[in-house]
């Protein structure tokens, strides 16, 4: 199946004198040999990660698995650095919210999250500093296009039946 590739890459950026807590992975030994001075590999910081959960609710059991899965990964991502994560949920009560780095608003995605409905509605209106090419994870009864507006990259379809191919999800427990 596919997979949401996470967008991450550092660019070698030069060298300098190892400092105490450098990884010895990061060692350029044949510049330490030459010189006598442990040298360290230094890298550009690296890109921002990003992901766009996009919910739509249905209205049964299956609907709660979903919803459970999106706060999942809405609270792990979270955990993470430097991450954008961006969250939208259609139907009845439609919202788009997102994030930067460490000012992650995950109370109010989750309180979206506790308050959507199946419904009409569609896409909520995406803001101009949304992130282009994210990947998007769509979390939906059936398979399906995602909006042009929330200018996707990599698409992964989770629907409720699918829920438990999740290796690293159990249903109710979080992560796992």
């Amino acid at each position: 199946g596919s997979v949401v590739a996470v967008a991450t890459g550092e660019e070698f950026h030069g060298l300098r004198n190892w400092r105490a807590g450098d990884s010895p992975r990061l060692v350029h030994w044949r510049t330490t040999a030459r010189t006598g001075v442990k040298m360290v590999r230094e890298h550009e910081q690296p890109r921002d990660e990003a992901l766009v959960v996009l919910l739509e609710p249905v209205d049964d059991d299956g609907g709660e698995e979903l919803v459970s899965l999106a706060a999942s990964v809405v609270t792990a991502w979270a955990r993470g650095g430097n991450r954008w994560l961006g969250l939208v949920v259609t139907g009845s009560r439609p919202v788009a919210l997102q994030t930067q780095g460490a000012g992650t608003p995950v109370i109010e995605m989750l309180e979206a999250l506790a308050e959507c409905g199946a419904g009409g509605g569609g896409i909520p209106e995406i803001g101009s500093s949304w992130k282009r090419g994210a990947p998007v994870l769509r979390l939906a009864r059936r398979a399906g296009g995602v909006p042009k507006e929330l200018h996707p990259g990599p698409i992964r379809w989770v629907g409720p039946d699918k829920v438990a191919d999740l290796r690293w999800y159990k249903a109710g427990g979080g992560e796992a």
